[in-house]
C-alpha cells in the first residue's frame, strides 16, 4: 500500500507525471552520487577498493562513450514507462507502481554515471535535452485531442502539459543565458603583467 504522501502525490496527473517523477530522479542521482563519494573515501584507506573502483571507471569510460549508452538506456526507460498502458498500470496497482519508483530512481543514477563523462559545458547542454523532450510531450497533452491516460479526469492531461512546457521555458531561461556567459567569457591570465603606480611614475620621467 502507498503511504498517504504517496497517494497525495498520485491524486493528479501533474503530481504524479512531474513532481513524483523528478523525486525519485533526483533521489537516484543523489544515491549514485553518495556512493561514489563514499567509495571514494574509503579507497584511501584500502588499495583492493582503490584497484576495483579504477578498474570499474575504465570501464564505463571505455563502453560509455560520453556517457551516450547509460543515457539511451535512461532515455528508453523513461519513455516505457510514459506509455499509457503501462503508466496507467502503475497507477492501478501498487507493486507495478514500486517498480517504477525503482526504475526511476536507477534512471537517476545511469544519469550520474552519464555525466560524469562529461565536461562542465557539456552538462549544461544535457539539462537542456530532457527539458525539450519534456516540452514536446507537454505540448502534446495540451493539443492532442486524444484522451492519453484515462485513469485521471481529461481536463487535467491539458494542465499537465501546460507545466511541463513552463518548466522547460524555465530551465531555457536560466539554463542557455548562463551557458552562453560561461562559453564567451575569456579568463584573465594570471600571468599578466601588472602596472604598478611606481612604474607609472617612472615611465612618465
Amino acid at each position: 500500500m502507498l503511504t498517504p504522501f504517496g497517494e497525495s502525490l498520485d491524486s493528479t496527473l501533474t503530481l504524479h507525471m512531474v513532481v513524483q517523477h523528478f523525486f525519485y530522479l533526483a533521489g537516484g542521482f543523489l544515491i549514485a552520487s553518495g556512493a561514489d563519494l563514499l567509495i571514494l573515501g574509503t579507497s584511501k584507506f584500502s588499495r583492493r577498493i582503490t584497484s576495483i573502483y579504477s578498474t570499474l571507471m575504465r570501464i564505463n569510460a571505455s563502453i560509455n562513450k560520453r556517457g551516450l549508452v547509460t543515457f539511451v538506456i535512461a532515455g528508453l526507460l523513461t519513455a516505457y514507462w510514459h506509455i499509457p498502458a503501462n503508466f496507467d498500470a502503475a497507477v492501478l496497482n501498487d507493486d507495478i507502481h514500486i517498480m517504477m519508483h525503482f526504475t526511476f530512481t536507477v534512471v537517476g543514477a545511469l544519469l550520474f554515471m552519464g555525466a560524469g563523462l562529461l565536461t562542465g559545458r557539456m552538462r549544461h547542454v544535457l539539462l537542456l535535452v530532457p527539458g525539450k523532450a519534456m516540452g514536446i510531450f507537454g505540448a502534446f497533452l495540451m493539443f492532442t485531442m486524444m484522451y492519453v491516460y484515462p485513469v485521471y479526469p481529461g481536463p487535467e492531461q491539458a494542465q499537465a502539459g501546460l507545466v511541463m512546457v513552463v518548466m522547460m521555458l524555465v530551465m531555457d531561461l536560466t539554463i542557455v543565458p548562463y551557458w552562453l556567459y560561461k562559453y564567451f567569457q575569456t579568463p584573465i591570465p594570471s600571468s599578466a603583467p601588472v602596472l604598478h603606480l611606481s612604474n607609472r611614475q617612472t615611465e612618465k620621467t
